[in-house]
């Protein structure tokens, strides 16, 4: 699966402090693939209709059974208002999951979008329990 890239749904001035999320999921096995394919397809519709979301993108290596998702959000809140109408269909997923870490920073409105780089790096120094 390709990397699905930076999908901008709002922008702010330069020096606005957003919040930013980054999640990195590792499924059990492989036959877990294609539910985890059509959760996605739902995710990113519904990305797109959440108040307050700055941009989104997501990326996935098959062969690692591992995804991952970026999101920038105006404030911490809005954010939490999404995680929380999501929370039931992640609870429903959780057991096809080997591990999962999330991490949350701010930054500027400027350092938009974020990079799997940076991202994949602020992951790793929160490893999955």
């Amino acid at each position: 699966m390709p990397d699905l890239p930076w999908s901008a749904r709002g922008s702010l001035p330069p020096t606005y402090a957003c919040f930013v999320t980054a999640t990195q999921l590792r499924l059990r096995k492989y036959w877990n693939v294609p539910a985890h394919l059509w959760q996605l397809r739902t995710l990113r519709r519904q990305l797109r209709e959440a108040d307050g979301l700055l941009g989104f993108a997501f990326a996935a290596r098959l062969r690692n059974l591992t995804f991952w998702t970026i999101s920038a959000w105006v404030d911490p809140d809005a954010a939490a208002i999404f995680a929380k109408s999501h929370a039931g269909s992640r609870e429903a997923f959780a057991p096809q999951l080997a591990a999962s870490t999330d991490v949350s920073w701010s930054c500027l409105a400027e350092e938009l979008p974020i990079s799997w780089p940076e991202a994949r790096h602020r992951l790793s120094a929160h490893p999955a329990p």
